[in-house]
């Protein structure tokens, strides 16, 4: 079984490592980790500013593994530089690789984000890159 990491922020461009991964993989034939990371968190927040952000990106989250009903997925959120975190992420849980689109930012179809670029580099597995456009798993010819 394929151990296969998605890095997602929530948003319809990340989406598509989803559609990619359903497209490619029955249920069954991959271990799916999803990781939601936020970045903007300078130091220690007090409860009551975290509790909130923790609910919005936890309701992100179900509905992301809901689109994978049948697959093997674990979710995890945590709070960090979002690069480090996937790295270390890919790591720790031995993947045998990462699946993330080019940048999340709208407008940026044509870059690699400063995060995809990180993982790219530092990877200890293979990151595949899945286009933010052009690319819908009901596309495909089955």
């Amino acid at each position: 079984m394929r151990r296969v990491l998605i890095p997602i922020d929530g948003t319809a461009r990340s989406i598509k490592s989803v559609e990619f991964i359903k497209n490619e993989f029955k249920p069954g034939q991959a271990f799916i980790k999803l990781l939601m990371v936020r970045e903007d968190v300078i130091g220690p927040l007090p409860d009551s500013m975290l509790d909130p952000a923790v609910g919005e990106l936890k309701e992100r989250m179900d509905e992301t593994k809901a689109l994978l009903d049948g697959y093997d997925v674990e979710a995890s959120i945590i709070f960090g530089r979002a690069g480090d975190e996937v790295v270390k992420c890919a790591k720790k849980e031995d993947m045998d690789m990462i699946v993330m689109t080019k940048s999340t930012k709208k407008g940026w179809v044509q870059a690699i984000g400063s995060v995809t670029s990180y993982v790219v580099k530092y990877a200890p597995c293979m990151v595949i890159i899945v286009p933010e456009v052009g690319y819908d798993v009901y596309d495909k010819d089955e």
